[in-house]
């Protein structure tokens, strides 16, 4: 054969293989790729990306840039799906498309660039098409890959336009490759022109170069406008999601010179949950030694091919190659970090935070190291050479005689680490978990139960309960599968908050309600008003990773005035995860993988400017406690410009940080002090509809200057948060039932009180008992006062401190963990005899002015939930449901503005514990006691076992070997 039937055959058996290892990927199942109603419904999502406006989802949004997908993406799964080509299939053969279109590209700009021999061009080519990049998002986010994939095709008609021919002819075709880029991910497409902007500027100057470059600018100016424009629009209008997700200092937080080099600077690569690793693939290439060495290698090799004297366009791979590593890298703050770091993370979290993933510029490292790998191994016969001069006696002979294959034997060295580096890509593990194999036909069968019935009744579906992503127990499509099968309008509380603010905070106030497993009077009228007609409460849902467990948000439900259960679909969901939940007790009969709750009545009818329009103080979430009283009227918040003499004064709106993607009020912290700092060095401290301290509900602090902690399980940011009731000044609030906790890992725990004057040091108790579940009690306690210091032991929960004589202003307790100190510390309650009570009240927004008709609605928010809820005929209980309230009692600031009398309306709910017990056993008539009991709850209680209800049980705790019930009958 000839030599370029050779290298034609070598180039399609390269081909043949990159086929093989995108089939061989999860066969038979979907991978939550990019969106999941293009995989299965491509022509109506196609139809939607038409409009900028989606009234369908999310209770109206403006969509985020789904127009992208119009071109090339959106085209070639309609193409398959019209085809009756099965969509894990189609989902491959994309893959497939991605790798040829890169290997194809490198191969043909290596040979224009005249880089290295055929064989090593074939090397590269592999290696650009199997680079670390493309292994980490090929299985998760493939849209990511497609720049990268089409870089080389820009590239290629500028190095032909540079040589001859007509500049706006070679500009143009690289601008259509350009806009074959799609326009999904607008910062990934942006980041990769860094690498044609580049190869313009190191050309020679001179009339060519000049006129090169002006036309490539405005012919891709041209070829992005299809997807700017609509992006413009956007950017103006809609909410600015990208404050709510992560930050650069995440981002940026393994972009170090050696990861950036050798490709793994994707941050998620990284990322590890209680499941393992998200992206399996990225993992393995950034943790697992072996491959560590062989990335390293390779782009060792690229670096070498760079530096090589004889390597054509030296200028323009060395300046690539330090222009991508700047732009990815420097918002590092690592070891041997950026000096810069700190603005340029401060940059990337305001005006470019559109480009704060700063690792989608990694295509700008990775072309020209491709390329410098052919140009290092085509010398390779050339290095065997020159090391046979200084290689003495045989070895060297043999050196110098056989340089070709010194060659061949590099060749295949390369290839061999190059396997190695694209492992997880050869051994199928490019898919991350959750995969599946259809969409459970339950969800089509609700799907078009609510589309007859939009119609007649009108209205919107609520999936509840709120969740990240979507999450199942039967596989992990991340999208909901309402999206791609609704011909109804839906909503759900998910990660990113794409709708108008007041919507996300109405929403995640409604999941606050549904957390709590009891029956809520607030539920239905509040719904109502908003619109939803519909609750489908997603039984299938991986209760794991949902804000609230699908048990708990049915037992509110179940309870819920003014809600019933008119539908079902599907069987009986995962039954592992429901005992995880119910402690033994049997599923009930009717539960389905998707039950609908119907709101009774129509909805609302508001008219939004009437005269007699009720102003509102406080959050857009303050409707769920105020809807019942509206009758009609619209409620317009002060800050919006509604009446400066509101009707009702809320403490909705309260000034606390959020950790986004979770809509769980574990995930919010204390409420703060006007003077906190809320955004905690990001973009954005909470999802806010207008912020201030004149609007927000404030925590003020009586009775101290301050209570501060070196760390609480009260921040959402916590190794294990635990919630905002283990706040620090929970531990001296004078409540035992309340306690600081630290967080998991603090090695040496301190609480620091300071005074708001001068006391007189005394015996101090430090006490640590009722602590929450699985918090170990401290070994000892050390108390340092401005007099001097005592340390003591904890003996049965309770430490007791002898401190020298003398005036303090401040008190610091250094605790030494008990155990481990892998599960952090718990201090119930600290009592010097001098310390003042100290109290967290919350003061009411002073926004509006008071009037005879104002209305106050307070509420102790996020409620506690007991350890024990009713989803069906049987109470359910574990331990681990129970969460408990930021504060336990209601103790509020309230401006009257003028004396006045004030009628008061209280709602309570009786509170769990001994006193409760001992009521409800007094209807039985005896007094019975266990060996030991599950949870504290009174549905769970000994006396449960004699009270005639067989919905309540006495569960004893599973290391009770012998369950013993002891009943004692009266005299």
């Amino acid at each position: 054969m000839t030599e370029r039937v050779v290298e034609r055959v070598r180039e399609a058996t390269g081909a043949v293989v990159l086929v093989g290892v995108a089939l061989i990927q999860s066969p038979g199942r979907i991978v939550a790729d990019t969106k999941l109603d293009l995989v299965l419904e491509p022509g109506g999502f196609l139809a939607r990306s038409l409009q900028a406006w989606d009234p369908q989802a999310a209770f109206g949004q403006l969509q985020n840039q789904a127009y992208g997908y119009l071109f090339p993406m959106g085209p070639f799964f309609w193409a398959g799906h019209a085809l009756g080509v099965p969509a894990w299939i189609v989902q491959r053969l994309w893959w497939v498309l991605l790798l040829l279109v890169a290997y194809a590209g490198l191969l043909r700009l290596a040979r224009a660039l005249g880089m290295g021999t055929p064989a090593t061009r074939l090397i590269a080519a592999m290696a650009y098409a199997l680079a670390p990049r493309v292994v980490t998002v090929l299985g998760a986010i493939s849209v990511e890959a497609l720049p990268m994939a089409v870089l080389p095709w820009v590239l290629l008609p500028l190095v032909r336009g540079t040589r001859g021919g007509s500049p706006r002819r070679a500009a143009a075709l690289s601008a259509l490759a350009v806009a074959a880029m799609g326009g999904v991910n607008a910062a990934a497409t942006l980041a990769v022109l860094v690498v044609p902007l580049v190869f313009l500027l190191t050309r020679a100057r001179g009339p060519r170069a000049r006129r090169l470059l002006a036309w490539w600018l405005g012919c891709t100016a041209l070829a992005v406008s299809w997807w700017m424009l609509p992006l413009v629009v956007l950017g103006r209008y809609a909410y600015p999601f990208l404050d709510y997700i992560e930050t650069s200092a995440v981002t940026t937080s393994v972009a170090s010179a050696t990861n950036v080099l050798r490709g793994v600077d994707h941050w998620l690569g990284f990322l590890v949950t209680g499941d393992g690793a998200t992206w399996p693939a990225g993992y393995e290439l950034a943790a697992r030694p072996l491959l560590v060495a062989a990335t390293v290698a390779v782009a060792g090799l690229g670096l070498a091919g760079i530096a090589a004297r004889t390597t054509p366009e030296r200028r323009f791979l060395g300046w690539s190659v330090l222009v991508g590593m700047l732009l990815v890298g420097i918002g590092y703050a690592g070891p041997g970090g950026s000096p810069l770091a700190e603005p340029v993370q401060a940059l990337l979290d305001g005006p470019l935070a559109a480009f704060r993933n700063v690792h989608k510029f990694d295509p700008v490292v990775r072309l020209p190291l491709a390329l410098g790998l052919a140009a290092a191994l085509a010398r390779a016969p050339e290095a065997a050479r020159r090391l046979s001069t200084v290689v003495p006696g045989e070895e060297g002979v043999w050196l110098r005689a056989r340089p070709a294959l010194t060659g061949r034997l590099a060749h295949v060295a390369a290839v061999a680490l190059l396997a190695l580096a694209a492992l997880p890509a050869l051994a199928g593990r490019l898919a991350p978990p959750g995969t599946f194999e259809e969409v459970p036909d339950a969800w089509a069968a609700a799907a078009d139960w609510l589309a007859d019935r939009e119609g007649e009744e009108g209205g919107r579906a609520l999936l509840v309960p709120a969740s990240q992503f979507g999450d199942y127990t039967w596989g992990r499509p991340a999208d909901e599968p309402l999206q791609a099968l609704a011909a109804s309008p839906w909503a759900v509380r998910n990660a990113v908050p794409l709708g108008a603010p007041g919507a996300t905070r109405l929403l995640d106030a409604v999941e606050s309600e549904l957390a709590l497993g009891r029956g809520s009077a607030l539920l239905a009228p509040t719904l109502r008003r908003a619109g939803v007609q519909y609750l489908l409460l997603r039984n299938d849902l991986d209760a794991f990773t949902a804000g609230t467990p699908p048990i708990v948000a049915r037992a509110t439900l179940l309870g819920s005035p003014g809600l019933t259960k008119v539908a079902g679909f599907g069987g009986s969901p995962d039954p592992f995860q429901w005992s995880l939940f119910a402690a033994g007790r049997d599923q009930p009969e009717d539960l389905e993988s998707l039950e609908v709750f119907a709101v009774d009545g129509t909805a609302e009818r508001v008219t939004l400017l009437r005269a007699d329009a009720v102003g509102l103080s406080g959050g857009p979430e303050a409707t769920l406690g105020t809807a019942a009283g509206l009758e009609g009227r619209a409620l317009v918040a002060v800050a919006d410009g509604g009446r400066t003499a509101p009707a009702v004064i809320t403490d909705t709106l309260r000034r606390r940080a959020k950790a986004f993607g979770s809509p769980t009020p574990r995930d919010y912290t204390p409420t703060l002090r006007a003077t906190d700092d809320v955004l905690r060095g990001r973009p954005a401290g909470d999802v806010l509809p207008y912020s201030g301290p004149p609007h927000e509900t404030v925590a003020v602090l009586v009775g101290a200057r301050g209570v501060t902690a070196s760390s609480s399980a009260a921040e959402p940011a916590a190794v294990r948060p635990l919630g905002p009731a283990v706040r620090p000044a929970a531990a001296v609030d004078g409540d035992p039932r309340t306690a600081w906790v630290s967080d998991a890992g603090d090695s040496r725990p301190r609480l620091r009180v300071e005074l708001a004057r001068a006391v007189q040091t005394g015996p101090v108790t430090v006490s640590a008992r009722d602590l929450p579940a699985n918090v170990p009690t401290p070994r000892s306690v050390t108390v340092r006062t401005d007099a001097g210091d005592g340390v003591a032991r904890f003996v049965d929960g309770v430490a007791r401190v002898r401190l020298p004589a003398g005036a303090t202003t401040t008190l610091e307790l250094t605790v030494e963990p008990g155990g481990d100190g892998s599960s952090g510390v718990g201090i119930s309650e600290v009592t010097p005899a001098a310390l003042p009570a100290v109290a967290e009240p919350l003061a009411l927004p002073r926004d509006a002015a008071t009037g005879a008709s104002t209305r106050w609605v307070l509420a102790r928010e996020p409620g506690a939930r007991r350890s024990c809820v009713l989803p069906g005929p049987e109470w359910a209980c574990q331990p681990s449901l129970t969460r408990p309230a930021e504060e336990r009692i209601l103790d509020r600031l309230v401006d009257l503005g003028s004396a006045t009398s004030v009628g008061v309306e209280i709602d309570v709910v009786p509170r769990q514990g001994a006193a409760l017990e001992d009521l409800v056993d007094a209807a039985v008539g005896v007094s019975v006691s266990a060996s030991s009991r599950l949870v504290a709850d009174v549905a769970a209680r000994p006396g449960a076992a004699l009270d005639g209800d067989p919905a309540t049980a006495w569960l004893a705790t599973p290391a009770d070997a012998r369950p013993t019930l002891t009943v004692r009958y009266p005299a």
